[in-house]
């Protein structure tokens, strides 16, 4: 289990290190161009690591990385990483804990009913939600500027008990 929990660890935190910021850069009917700036593009290899069954190419363009990917591709790609996601939410809610989460369908809203306070196990698994769901926003074309999380968590009863974004954590 302390292994367990160590690997997750690093994983998000390689996550949250790495993470994608671009913007859809251009689209046609065979390819979809997304844009990172290239001072915030660390690693190839993460990136392949993240999306192993789509085929890409990179290329830097003045202050900006492109990934340049088949639209059929990357739309299958997304398809998956959307059904991982609500395959998240019902491993998670199994507990009986967290008795329900919602996503809005541009992810960028989760809402969470919750009986009491998340447990470790939970945290995580929310946390790697939370930022699932900014992959999902990325991949799909969403803007740098545009890319957040805004969560809310209720109780049964449906009082707020905490509510904020990604954004405003680095604030």
């Amino acid at each position: 289990m302390k292994k367990r929990l160590i690997s997750i660890l690093l994983v998000l935190v390689l996550v949250l290190c790495t993470m994608p910021i671009g913007q859809a850069y251009a689209k046609s009917k065979k390819y979809t161009t997304l844009k990172i700036p290239t001072e915030d593009y660390e690693s190839d290899t993460i990136l392949s690591e993240l999306i192993s069954d789509v085929d890409y190419t990179t290329q830097v363009s003045g202050t900006n990385t492109l990934l340049k990917f088949k639209t059929d591709d990357l739309q299958k790609f997304l398809k998956e990483l959307k059904k991982d996601i609500n395959s998240t939410i019902k491993e998670i809610t199994k507990s009986g804990n967290l008795t329900k989460i919602s996503l809005s369908k541009d992810m960028k809203k989760i809402n969470i009913t919750q009986k009491k306070e998340a447990n470790d196990e939970e945290s995580l698994s929310l946390l790697g939600l939370y930022i699932s769901t900014m992959y999902y926003q990325f991949f799909n074309g969403t803007a740098y500027n545009k890319i957040d999380c805004y969560i809310t968590v209720k109780d049964t009863k449906g009082k707020v008990i905490e509510k904020g974004s990604f954004k405003d954590s680095f604030n």
